[in-house]
């Protein structure tokens, strides 16, 4: 495959693609501002073990921002430094039709020593995510970013880096998505992540931060009677707005007879 320098903006939709391999594709696009990695998949339960089951998203971190690539005749900055909007967002499927039962609560549950343990059993299910974005600081021109908090901050709360520490000051709007939060395991619920936005939009490092979009499901805001209005109140104090997107359950859920890897390309 040649470089194509006119391609602008790409999007990888439901696909196994590994880490290494996003940075592959870019290296062939490394004029592209926009990338869409939507519904990065990962197999519970591959036939072949080519297939990954965990996401690494230190690695993938690192094959997103690039670095600087010498060519004499198209010279190019790394990546980190070109791409304006950047969305991912991952998700979890069994393969094996025998183990349908199965797969319905241990995707429930999350996995390995990154997302708990399954049930009462003592061995951790071997599955889940690794790692964590890190600072973004070199980032130096994204606008617009689109990612759940394990990805972006780590799997577990304790140690994680303050916001401040890791969004770039080019950013205008962070949209938080909540893919992983029906996992049992899931530490990152709204009272905890709460803690983490009060203190970056209370810092001098917030940057040009003017929109902040948090996903969540509906019976969240029932069961755990999540009140946001304390945060939204703060925001506005500093002329950030705060919206909420509110879905319901099962709208995370897909066919995966039909899924299928598509990498699309646009030039405009």
């Amino acid at each position: 495959m040649s470089t194509l320098p006119s391609v602008k903006s790409l999007e990888i939709e439901q696909s196994n693609i590994s880490e290494l391999a996003v940075g592959h594709i870019l290296d062939k696009t490394p004029c592209v501002t926009s990338l869409v990695i939507w519904d990065i998949a990962r197999d519970t339960f591959p036939a072949e073990r080519v297939i990954s089951k965990w996401l690494d998203c230190t690695a993938l971190a690192k094959n997103i921002a690039g670095k600087q690539v010498p060519d004499t005749h198209f010279p190019h900055p790394p990546r980190s430094k070109a791409l304006e909007h950047l969305s991912i967002s991952i998700t979890f499927y069994d393969s094996d039709p025998n183990n349908y039962e199965i797969s319905r609560s241990s995707l429930k549950l999350g996995g390995a020593y990154e997302c708990g343990r399954f049930g009462n059993i003592d061995a951790p299910v071997e599955f889940g995510i690794k790692g964590s974005f890190g600072s973004m600081k070199n980032f130096t021109s994204l606008k617009i970013l689109e990612i759940s908090p394990p990805v972006l901050l780590g799997w577990h709360v304790a140690g994680a880096l303050p916001l401040a520490e890791i969004l770039p000051n080019s950013l205008s709007k962070l949209t938080l998505l909540n893919e992983m939060s029906h996992w049992v395991s899931f530490q990152w619920h709204f009272e905890t992540l709460n803690t983490q936005l009060r203190a970056f939009v209370e810092s001098k490092d917030r940057g040009r931060l003017r929109v902040i979009e948090y996903h969540i499901f509906e019976d969240v805001f029932t069961r755990w009677k999540v009140d946001i209005s304390e945060l939204r109140k703060l925001c506005k104090t500093v002329d950030i707005r705060f919206e909420t997107v509110s879905r319901e359950r099962g709208d995370e859920e897909y066919d995966w007879d039909d899924v299928y890897d598509e990498v699309r390309f646009d030039n405009r």
